[in-house]
């Protein structure tokens, strides 16, 4: 009975092995890589200023960036959200800036390197997937 036991723990722990090859999805790799303090500063210096959304008319929202500190403010209001940029990456289309929300939920922005006068609004925290992308939550320059 022990040996008969034995070799059903054996072909069990055979199938889960298996199991979990064929299941495993292999990981994309992508140029990320984070941003060195040289690179951090330079990024933040591009950033640095007023910026309102695209999106809220005739009423945008205003968003000031100061160092790694954000201000969202409301609509037509002085009342503000603090938040802070707690990652930056440097990508092959520029730099993404990450804003945590709280509950595993980011603001995340990204500034191309041939279109320094807008952050597009990419809301998921990954600098390479377009999922969350918002037009209206985007930022630009220039209000509107």
């Amino acid at each position: 009975m022990k040996k008969s036991k034995n070799k059903l723990i054996r072909l069990l722990i055979a199938v889960c092995a298996l199991a979990l090859c064929l299941t495993a999805v292999p990981s994309t790799t992508y140029n990320v890589q984070a941003a060195t303090k040289a690179q951090e500063k330079k990024a933040l210096s591009l950033i640095k200023g007023t910026w309102y959304t695209q999106g809220g008319m005739p009423y945008p929202r205003r968003v000031v960036f100061s160092g790694k500190n954000v201000k969202m403010y409301q609509s037509r209001s002085n009342t503000y959200t603090r938040r802070k940029i707690d990652k930056i990456t440097k990508t092959s289309y520029g730099y993404y800036f990450r804003i945590p929300l709280g509950g595993g939920h980011y603001y995340g922005y990204r500034l191309y390197s041939n279109n320094k006068n807008t952050l597009n609004c990419m809301g998921n925290g990954n600098p390479y997937s377009s999922s969350g992308y918002s037009g209206t939550s985007s930022l630009t320059r220039h209000k509107y």
